[in-house]
C-alpha cells in the first residue's frame, strides 16, 4: 500500500513538473537577448558602428519565426476557415433565403436549395483554398519548426553534437545511419498516432486515452529536435520517454487538449501548427535529468508499434533479399 502510493505521489510530482516546464519553458527562450544567435562577427560589425543610435530593438530568430507560424497558419488558414464557416455561409444563406423567398413560397424549396448551395460552396472553397494551403503549409511549418529547434538549442546548449556521424564512419555510412534512424522513428510515430485514433472509439474512456497518448506524441515530437541534436538514436528517445511518462504525459497536455477541441481537422491542424513552436522551445530549455533512476515509473508504451515497425522493416529486407536473389 506504502509502495503505491508513493508511486503515485512520484507520478503526480512529476506530471505537474511537465505540465510546468510546458508553459514556463518557452519564456525563458523567448525572453533572451538576441545577441545570444549573433556570430562573433556579426557582433563585432555591430559594436564598430560609429553611429549606434540607428539600432532598435529587435526580435530575436525564434519569436520572429514563431510569429511567421502564427500569421500563416491562424491569420490566413485559420482565420480564413472561420470566417468562411461563420461569416460568408451565415450571410449568403440569410441572402438567398431572402431573395428566393420572394419567388418561391414554399419552404421547402428554400431548404433544399441552400442544401446543395452549401454543398457546392463548400467542396469548392476546401479544392481550391483549404488543401491546397494546407499542402503548402506543411513544408513551410517543417522548415521554420527546424530553425526554431536550432536556435532555441543553440541558445539553451550550443552547437548541436550528432553522434549518428562518426569519424571513423564514411559519408555513405552516416548517411544511411541518419536515414534509417529517421524512417524508423516515422513509422513509430505513425503507428502510435494510429494508435491513439482507434483507442478514441472506445466508450466512455476512449477519449482520455486518446488525449494521453496524443500527449506523450506530441512531447517526443518536441523533445526529438532536441535529443536528436544531442544525437541520441530513436531508441534511445523512446526509452527516455517510457521511462518517466507522467512528465512527457503533463509536458504535451495542454497542446494536446488544444487541438483535440476543434471538430474541424483543418482547424486542429491550424491550432497545432501555431502554438507546437512554442513546445519545441519549453522542450529545449528544460534542464536535463537522469531517467535511470524513474524506472519505477517504466512503461512500455511504445512497444507494440515498436514490434510492428520491426516485423514491417524484417519483412520488405526478407523480400527485398529473396527478389534480388531470383534476379
Amino acid at each position: 500500500m506504502e509502495s503505491c502510493q508513493k508511486l503515485i505521489y512520484i507520478s503526480l510530482h512529476w506530471f505537474i513538473e511537465g505540465f510546468k516546464q510546458c508553459l514556463l519553458g518557452a519564456a525563458q527562450t523567448l525572453t533572451m537577448n538576441p545577441s545570444n544567435y549573433q556570430s562573433k562577427d556579426t557582433k563585432r560589425e555591430l559594436s564598430n558602428r560609429k553611429n549606434p543610435s540607428h539600432s532598435w530593438i529587435k526580435l530575436n530568430p525564434i519569436t520572429s519565426k514563431i510569429l511567421q507560424c502564427g500569421l500563416l497558419n491562424g491569420g490566413v488558414f485559420g482565420l480564413s476557415i472561420l470566417l468562411f464557416d461563420h461569416a460568408l455561409i451565415p450571410f449568403l444563406k440569410y441572402i438567398t433565403y431572402g431573395v428566393f423567398g420572394i419567388f418561391m413560397p414554399d419552404s421547402s424549396h428554400h431548404t433544399q436549395l441552400w442544401y446543395w448551395m452549401e454543398v457546392l460552396l463548400s467542396y469548392t472553397f476546401k479544392m481550391f483554398w483549404v488543401i491546397p494551403l494546407f499542402w503548402l503549409s506543411k513544408p513551410l511549418n517543417s522548415f521554420w519548426f527546424q530553425e526554431i529547434a536550432i536556435y532555441s538549442y543553440q541558445s539553451n546548449r550550443g552547437r548541436p553534437k550528432p553522434t549518428l556521424i562518426t569519424k571513423s564512419s564514411s559519408l555513405a555510412e552516416a548517411g544511411s545511419k541518419i536515414i534509417a534512424d529517421f524512417f524508423f522513428s516515422l513509422l513509430v510515430e505513425f503507428f502510435f498516432l494510429l494508435q491513439g485514433s482507434i483507442l478514441d472509439f472506445i466508450p466512455i474512456i476512449g477519449r482520455a486515452i486518446c488525449i494521453i497518448q496524443m500527449s506523450i506524441l506530441y512531447s517526443l515530437y518536441a523533445f526529438e529536435y532536441k535529443w536528436i541534436n544531442m544525437g541520441f538514436i530513436v531508441q534511445e528517445r523512446l526509452y527516455r520517454i517510457e521511462h518517466n511518462l507522467p512528465y512527457y504525459c503533463g509536458f504535451g497536455l495542454p497542446l494536446a487538449i488544444l487541438t483535440y477541441i476543434p471538430e474541424s481537422f483543418f482547424i486542429s491542424s491550424c491550432v497545432f501548427s501555431v502554438f507546437f513552436p512554442l513546445l519545441i522551445c519549453s522542450a529545449a530549455a528544460t534542464s536535463p535529468f537522469n531517467v535511470e533512476k524513474f524506472g519505477v515509473l517504466t512503461c512500455r508504451i511504445f512497444s507494440p508499434v515498436v514490434w510492428l515497425t520491426n516485423r514491417i522493416l524484417t519483412r520488405s529486407q526478407t523480400l527485398e533479399i529473396r527478389s534480388a536473389t531470383t534476379n
